[in-house]
């Protein structure tokens, strides 16, 4: 293994996930700060934990190498993750206009339940 693929393999799962909740915590207080329902926060946690792991799986076949961990996450990223961004869609239908963090929320939740969804149908 080259230097080139250790860097490159650093940079993509530790410094992309840590810049990830970096961005969360700051998201975290400014929520807490708002005095923002506790589903709404774990809401974002699974947000943040979601697109971060698309883009860690995208990042991983495009720069790096595929292994049996990347296609578990990817398995998890197209199956479970949709059901569970689309019970926390479901559960703000009413409260998205509430807040601003209610409304990415909710948004953010539905695109992705359904971009994984229609992707997997078309690559199937």
């Amino acid at each position: 293994m080259e230097i080139d693929d250790i860097v490159m393999g650093l940079f993509i799962h530790l410094l992309i996930p840590a810049l990830g909740l970096v961005a969360y915590l700051k998201v975290y207080l400014d929520l807490k700060k708002e005095q923002v329902s506790p589903f709404v926060i774990k809401g974002y946690f699974f947000l943040f934990f979601h697109y971060g792991g698309v883009l860690v799986v995208i990042l991983t076949h495009f720069f790096w190498e595929w292994s049996g961990m990347a296609s578990i996450g990817t398995m998890y990223l197209c199956s479970i993750a949709p059901i569970i961004m689309g019970v926390i869609s479901f559960k703000l239908r009413y409260m998205f206009r509430q807040l601003r963090y209610h409304n990415i929320l909710f948004w953010g939740g539905l695109v992705y339940m359904v971009l994984i969804l229609v992707t997997v149908l078309i690559l199937t």
